[in-house]
């Protein structure tokens, strides 16, 4: 049993040397670069953080609370990594929901309003406003938009954005009597 636990730490001892290795002759980030590590590509799990120090055997990042967390390189080589440090301006969205009561042209329509009246968010470049489709949230039925757009600020100040995009939101909707109906963020479980 004993030489079975060596070989098992072994391995993956071995498996985060050779995706260090990896990740020193490919460089797809250095440090202080901001990325995002994926480790479920179905279910969209993904770590995102400012590189703090890459070695041998774990890349260390911080994210946006100034937690410290490691991956080991095993898991970096083989997952998908965007880098947000070199791809301005950065595509980002936001779901808006709202109950099905209301018509989807006014909300469509607010919604572009906002969008357009927003400082910190590309003009000159294409925005989405879709129609999702409908969700159900515990005993509602609420109707689900997508917001795409292209900002020139960094993903890890996207905060900034995002509370320029929803205070716009919040200040047309307020003006047509429609309320914004919140939806607690689903997230997984490791």
């Amino acid at each position: 049993i004993g030489g079975f636990a060596i070989a098992i730490a072994a391995k993956e001892t071995l498996s985060n040397l050779i995706g260090g290795i990896t990740l020193f002759v490919e460089q797809p980030f250095k440090i202080g670069d901001i990325i995002q590590v994926s480790s479920d590509a179905k279910q969209g799990d993904a770590d995102f953080g400012r590189v703090e120090g890459v070695n041998w055997r774990t890349t260390r990042l911080v994210n946006v609370m100034n937690y410290n967390f490691v991956i080991p390189n095993s898991r970096v080589a083989e997952a998908a990594v965007i880098n947000y440090t070199y791809q301005l301006p950065v595509r980002d969205l936001a779901h808006v929901f709202v109950s099905p009561a209301h018509d989807i042209r006014v909300v469509l329509r607010l919604l572009n309003a906002a969008v357009d009246e927003c400082n910190l968010i590309r003009q000159d470049l294409q925005k989405q406003i879709v129609v999702i489709g409908a969700e159900v949230v515990g005993e509602m039925i609420l109707t689900k938009y997508e917001v795409r757009w292209y900002t020139d600020v960094t993903y890890l100040a996207r905060a900034r954005v995002l509370t320029e995009f929803w205070n716009r939101v919040w200040q047309k909707f307020d003006k047509e009597g429609i309320t914004l109906e919140y939806v607690p963020a689903i997230r997984s479980t490791r």
